[in-house]
């Protein structure tokens, strides 16, 4: 063999490793941004819904309509300052609260495989894409359950974290 072939040789199996460990380094680092957007999301839609787990269980001061507008001004407040999606359903998946006001009172439907209910069901988060005519690239969604004092489900806060994910990227 030559010296140009192995030379030719050496130049291109180093080309090969190059990109080769330039595709694993980019793997990595998109499922490190999908972990850290979806934990920061995680905690963010915990603290919510223990505020509105708070509300629901401490509102005799306050009438329940009373209750559900404040919620629902939070979650416009929120949407406003961050623009993410947010809703908050009961056990029922029936709209309590959401940045899109003629949802409220109507059931989810747009979880096509049953994420949110299946979450409120054994209380473990879950992470989806909603794909619709609103969000035709997709958003990405993490449902987190919340629960009474006495640990009883009562419903979850489903919270977009597109936006913490393209910052995780970036």
């Amino acid at each position: 063999m030559k010296i140009s072939q192995k030379l030719i040789s050496g130049i291109l199996g180093m080309a090969t490793l190059s990109v080769i460990i330039g595709a694993i380094s980019a793997h990595q680092q998109l499922k490190i941004a999908k972990y850290l957007a979806q934990q920061e999301a995680e905690e963010v839609a915990e603290l919510l819904g223990y505020f509105v787990s708070h509300e629901l269980e401490y509102h005799e001061m306050r009438s329940q309509d009373e209750m559900l507008a404040q919620l629902q001004e939070h979650v416009q407040a929120l949407h406003k300052q961050h623009q993410r999606d947010l809703e908050i359903v009961d056990r029922n998946k029936i709209i309590l609260a959401d940045v899109v006001a003629e949802d409220i009172g109507t059931r989810l439907d747009h979880d096509r495989n049953n994420e949110v209910g299946k979450t409120i069901h054994d209380g473990i988060p879950r992470t989806y894409i909603e794909d619709s005519p609103e969000y035709p690239d997709g958003i990405q969604l993490i449902a987190v359950a919340f629960k009474t004092r006495k640990e009883e489900t009562i419903g979850a806060v489903i919270l977009e974290y597109t936006p913490l994910y393209k910052t995780a990227l970036a």
